[in-house]
């Protein structure tokens, strides 16, 4: 009883807060709302006439100054200082101001900012959430448990020789048949992460295994006739032969050629070469 905590610590790994998903769809808005303010500042600038309008370079330069490299910041952090030093800008800027409300950008100000309120609270009840959970290793805890279970056995061990007059046979068959249950599921899980490992093994060999190069030999006579041959295929891996010696040898340029092979070209070559001879002969 006095190792239960430790036991109890042993908890299922945690996967994904709940608040993550609304943090996705929220950063997804967020950049909607910063993408929308700098889309109608392209649009405004456009549409000036002048080009030199006070309200419109005052707007542009603090919008490029804040929003300008958003998308680039270090982090998330980084982007949300940005966005309320320039939301404080705005606030005690009366020229800024006067520039955001005299363009129309107060209202897309205003759903950036509820959007960033969200974004905050949700990042704080997440962080405040997981700083709750069990700073302790499980890979720790693990060593320690499975002592008390062996300590466990012992003990009970001892315990039928202490008390003869008992009848331990009850608990012995309960715990042989979790042992048992246990045991099975520890195989189960064995197995398949052999598979994978057996499964990613052969992924890499496939990955790295050379492929085969092909040799074509061809044959022109004195007429200019081309003579293609048959084409050979030899694995760059060689295989060993029964006496030991390699059955593959090295033509003269550098590709793979097998003995036979090698007799069969001879062999085209010789067939050819009499050819010509008995054409020479019939010529003269």
């Amino acid at each position: 009883m006095a190792e239960k905590p430790k036991i109890a610590a042993l908890e299922v790994p945690h996967r994904g807060h709940p608040a993550s998903k609304k943090l996705a769809r929220l950063r997804k808005e967020r950049n909607v709302h910063v993408s929308s303010i700098k889309f109608e500042l392209r649009k405004v600038i456009a549409l000036d006439p002048t080009g030199d309008d006070t309200t419109i370079l005052t707007l542009r330069s603090e919008l490029d100054r804040f929003l300008e490299d958003f998308y680039n910041s270090e982090n998330e952090k980084v982007m949300h200082r940005k966005l309320n030093q320039f939301i404080v800008k705005v606030d005690v800027n009366a020229p800024l101001f006067d520039a955001m409300s005299s363009l129309g950008f107060i209202s897309l100000l205003d759903n950036l900012k509820m959007n960033l309120s969200d974004v905050i609270e949700q990042l704080n009840t997440r962080s405040a959430d997981i700083s709750k959970r069990s700073k302790i290793k499980t890979s720790s805890i693990r060593s320690v448990v499975i002592e008390i279970i062996k300590d466990m056995f012992y003990e009970i061990r001892l315990a039928q020789l202490k008390n003869s007059e008992l009848d331990y046979a009850p608990l012995i068959d309960e715990l042989n048949k979790m042992l048992k249950d246990y045991n099975y599921l520890i195989n189960v899980r064995k197995g398949v992460n052999e598979r994978k490992a057996a499964a990613r093994k052969a992924a890499e060999e496939n990955a790295s295994t050379p492929e085969t190069t092909e040799m074509r030999t061809t044959v022109t006579g004195r007429d200019n006739d081309y003579h293609p041959s048959q084409v050979y295929t030899a694995s760059i891996k060689k295989m060993d032969s029964p006496s030991g010696e390699s059955s593959s040898i090295v033509s003269s340029n550098g590709s793979l050629e097998s003995k036979d092979q090698k007799k069969a070209v001879a062999s085209d070559w010789s067939s050819v070469q009499q050819l010509e001879e008995e054409k020479d002969t019939s010529r003269s």
